[in-house]
């Protein structure tokens, strides 16, 4: 009357056997050495999967425009930067140049 290998006797001892494994397995990678050994491989693995599963799309290219016109900066003038202690010296003086007080440095038509 009682049978001792039945096919479904057999799945379900293949079962218990298979989920042990994995158990025995996850406790075996909680282990420091073994996990720092096989996180990057794991990692890799879960990278390579979803690619299969999930393709990363094309890029879109942009689309060839003209540029836009840019306003070309025009030259400005700086005055130049005065001496601190002009006035103070002897050879720095804030009068004009004797010179050209004179009028002798002229400019000529052209």
């Amino acid at each position: 009357m009682y049978q001792k290998n039945t096919p479904k006797r057999k799945t379900g001892r293949i079962l218990l056997i298979l989920a042990g494994l994995i158990l025995l397995a996850l406790a075996v990678y909680q282990l420091p050495p073994v996990k720092s050994r096989l996180s990057w491989r794991i990692e890799y693995a879960l990278i390579y999967l979803r690619g299969v599963f999930n393709p990363v799309e094309a890029v879109p290219t942009p689309v060839a425009s003209q540029p836009l016109p840019t306003a070309t900066p025009a030259a400005t003038f700086t005055p130049p930067a005065c001496h601190p202690h002009a006035g103070n010296h002897p050879n720095h003086s804030t009068h004009a140049h004797p010179a050209a007080a004179a009028g002798l440095f002229t400019l000529s038509p052209a």
